[in-house]
């Protein structure tokens, strides 16, 4: 079944399981009789003459790449799928394509697709692009209540709504008769007890097919993982939570002190087990090409990272001494309560963070910004001499953390007459935001875009050449999203730049480590060709207070 390239006519074998026929398409290096899809875009926009990916309206249709082409197939006959390729290859089309799919064998196309409230103008967009051939609703964030019952009982084929407003109103959502359901980027909702996950659950079990698409699955946890499968029906394989807890995950009884002072016993996570088990049931409802995989069927530009290393000032230098007194007298503090050790950890990695950007020493007696202190940050000195010198004909993007580092690159931004694009969680309404992203799109002179954490995502930035980490992160998961606004598909880089800037003997340059190890799951439950141990203890990846406190004071 594996040696042909025609899988088609595998739908009209009831005598084989349709996960056995998904799995098959796997194997498969292409797909010969892939049909043409009445309600996909072939076409070029007015603008081009053939479709460009990189169209700067985002109107250009084309084909689907072969990597797309099998996972819409394999969705399509698994029924109940996650889409974990990596970020930037094209999971969206690829969704998009299993519904065309749906259509082109006459079955009845009425999706729900739940994405993240700032996302939901963008899937319009993407869903206009590919598939105009669906009719296609949204619901904006702040939309009234009387709109959006009125919009959930219309007959379109696509509804795209935020995770806040289908968690006010799923009973709703789920009385109009949706049969498909599309879930995307699903980190924060993988709290099996979330409102929300509980939600989305209500109303997949009511769906015929079911797609959850994150590009992050690599750094879940195996409770996370528990909860992503939730999400598309698929607990039944594992039971219950505690069940899961059971079979896959390793806890030791120790001792913790609690609020109150004392002394008690308590089961901590420490590693997985059976993790062979773990990957068979997980299998048939993953699939997931990383660049490598893909490298043959299509251009996504390798990324060349680059860490610059930048010394402190003697005042940052002053402050992180100090700093790091304190932490030594948390660390050091064997009474304290985890629960306050956690708040106390949180906190001063928070400053720390803060004295590298060097925002404490920007900070006026008003609460303002001064730039040109003589101060300033060794960072944001650096930025600024490459946005006025090599780097003056380049489209950059620079992932910030804080409010302050925004507040801080801004007005520097506007001393030096840079012209910037601001993603960040004080713009909430939609359309402010897709005019951020257009103008850094279209507009010669708007030359930086400020992301911060609500852009780390569902953003397609492919214009940009270079990303630069300014605040730097821990999570490998935000890491590799960070990175993935400029190497996706369509890209006309060869190479793309990821650039961290490190300030010398601080916890920046312990960073990659904790980076390093807190992926070594991935190797071992998401990658097919790993074959690890049944009796597997690889180490629970999660920073704990004492672990983020020595990150800050070694």
């Amino acid at each position: 079944m594996t040696s042909t390239n025609k899988v088609f006519g595998l739908l009209e074998s009831p005598q084989i399981q349709r996960w056995k026929k998904a799995s098959a398409v796997k194997k498969l290096k292409t797909i010969s009789d892939f049909p043409r899809l009445e309600v996909w875009n072939y076409d070029a926009c007015e603008e081009h003459e053939v479709p460009t990916p990189t169209c700067s309206s985002r109107k250009c249709g084309g084909e689907l790449y072969m990597h797309q082409k099998k996972t819409a197939v394999y969705s399509y006959m698994g029924k109940h799928t996650i889409v974990a390729s990596s970020t930037g290859t094209g999971k969206s089309p690829s969704a998009l394509a299993t519904l065309a799919l749906v259509h082109h064998y006459g079955e009845e196309v009425r999706c729900v697709a739940i994405v993240p409230s700032t996302a939901v103008l963008q899937w319009e967009a993407e869903i206009k692009r590919w598939t105009p051939g669906f009719t296609v609703e949204k619901i904006p964030p702040k939309t009234h209540k009387k709109v959006r019952l009125e919009t959930y009982a219309k007959p379109w084929n696509i509804l795209v709504i935020g995770y806040h407003a289908f968690s006010k109103d799923f009973a709703n959502v789920v009385k109009c008769g949706a049969k498909q359901s599309i879930v995307d980027d699903v980190d924060p909702i993988l709290d099996h007890r979330n409102a929300t996950h509980n939600a989305i659950v209500s109303l997949t079990r009511t769906c015929d097919l079911n797609i959850v698409m994150n590009a992050t699955i690599s750094s879940m946890r195996a409770e996370q993982v528990y909860s992503a499968t939730n999400l598309i029906g698929g607990s039944s394989i594992w039971g219950s939570m505690t069940n899961f807890t059971r079979n896959y995950i390793k806890k030791d009884k120790v001792w913790v002190t609690n609020r109150k002072g004392e002394k008690v016993r308590t089961f901590q996570t420490v590693g997985y087990k059976n993790l062979k088990d773990m990957m068979s049931k997980l299998r048939p409802m993953l699939i997931r090409y990383s660049y490598e995989d893909i490298a043959d069927d299509l251009n996504i530009p390798d990324v060349v990272p680059q860490e610059v290393m930048l010394e402190m000032s003697p005042a940052q230098k002053r402050k992180m001494q100090e700093l790091q007194s304190g932490v030594r007298t948390v660390l050091n503090n064997k009474g304290m309560p985890t629960a306050q050790k956690s708040i106390n950890a949180l906190t001063l990695y928070a400053y720390a963070n803060q004295i590298t950007s060097g925002i404490f020493a920007l900070k006026t007696s008003d609460g303002g910004f001064e730039p040109d202190s003589a101060q300033a940050s060794p960072k944001a000195d650096w930025l600024m001499n490459k946005l006025t010198g090599e780097w003056k004909n380049e489209k950059v993007i620079v992932y910030v953390k804080y409010k302050g580092s925004h507040l801080a690159l801004s007005e520097r931004f506007k001393k030096a007459g840079i012209g910037y694009s601001i993603i960040s969680g004080a713009i909430t309404d939609p359309q402010e935001r897709q005019a951020e992203i257009d103008r850094f799109w279209n507009d010669p002179d708007t030359k930086v875009i400020l992301i911060s954490r609500s852009g780390e995502r569902s953003l397609n930035l492919q214009n940009a050449r270079i990303t630069v980490v300014y605040d730097q992160i821990v999570n490998p998961g935000v890491f590799t999203q960070v990175a993935g606004r400029s190497r996706r598909v369509g890209s006309n880089h060869g190479s793309v730049f990821l650039i961290s800037l490190i300030m010398e003997d601080t916890h920046e340059e312990r960073i990659p480590l904790a980076l390093a190890s807190r992926q070594a799951f991935q190797d071992y439950v998401y990658d097919e060709a790993q074959d690890p141990d049944d009796n597997g203890t690889y180490l629970f990846q999660k920073l704990t207070p004492d672990q983020l406190l020595k990150l800050l004071a070694p």
